[in-house]
């Protein structure tokens, strides 16, 4: 069995991306077997993934997997960026991750693989970051500076921070408590103003200190500050890792008589 994605005609394939995919070689990567035009459309195909996404839903519209426990979720997450590694060192950023783009390569929910890669952005050899005309996106998932056109492997780390969030409660993260989802408007400016970590670490349920100071790692605003593979690795193994906080200066009133 394999998976064939076949894009509308107006997706125009990075075929360096695709390229630099065939190549690689590691299992917590969705390999790719082919790419290619048929009939206009751009297709690929692919391994199957029998488990299908994490937020995969069943007939009842319940959650088949979620939410994950704290252990099944530190799995996924050495997982996933064990395969953001791989991919950053070659140059491509994903751009969006999100449980929608985890699979399960089998069924018994342990082995845990990142696809999905058509919007990805490439990064020439010594790059740290670069600016793009393309800010395609999933609102809410979004690194504020993608707003600017900033790419660097930052921007994975952070939506990395609000899928851990939503495996662990089995919540859509943008969804209100009187059950009203977040326009893209509200989305666009607690991303900007920071307000994401302080809104879903503020929910129930409440997630253990651990957990929290993981997400919050990896929802820092400003990206040469968030955390990456090595924090999150030195974390998960048990060090002190801190969290930088964004000092707010507020503008002196002046008061004339």
């Amino acid at each position: 069995k394999v998976a064939v994605k076949y894009y509308k005609k107006i997706f125009k394939a990075k075929t360096d991306i695709f390229n630099k995919l065939k190549k690689i070689n590691n299992s917590d990567i969705v390999q790719l077997l082919d790419f290619g035009y048929y009939k206009e459309h751009f297709y690929e195909t692919m391994e199957f993934a029998a488990g299908g996404a994490v937020n995969e839903k069943k007939d009842d519209g319940s959650y088949k997997y979620l939410p994950y426990t704290e252990e099944q979720t530190i799995k996924m997450c050495r997982q996933v960026i064990g395969a953001l590694k791989t991919c950053h060192e070659v140059g491509i950023i994903h751009r969006d991750i999100k449980p929608a783009n985890i699979y399960l390569r089998n069924n018994n929910g342990n082995d845990f693989i990142i696809g999905d890669f058509g919007i990805s952005s490439i990064m020439e050899d010594g790059e740290i970051s670069h600016k793009t005309q393309t800010v395609s996106r999933t609102n809410g998932y979004a690194a504020p500076e993608i707003l600017s056109g900033l790419i660097s492997p930052a921007l994975d780390y952070y939506a990395l921070g609000v899928t851990l969030w939503e495996v662990l409660t089995g919540k859509d993260p943008f969804v209100l408590d009187n059950g009203h989802r977040r326009n893209d408007e509200h989305l666009l400016r607690d991303t900007i103003e920071g307000r994401i970590a302080d809104d879903i670490l503020s929910r129930e349920p409440k997630l253990s200190q651990k957990m929290q100071h993981l997400i919050r790692g990896l929802l820092v605003i400003r990206p040469e500050y968030r955390w990456g593979y090595d924090e999150v690795t030195r974390y998960l193994n048990g060090e002190d890792v801190s969290v930088y906080v964004e000092q707010k200066k507020y503008k002196p009133i002046e008061i004339s008589d």
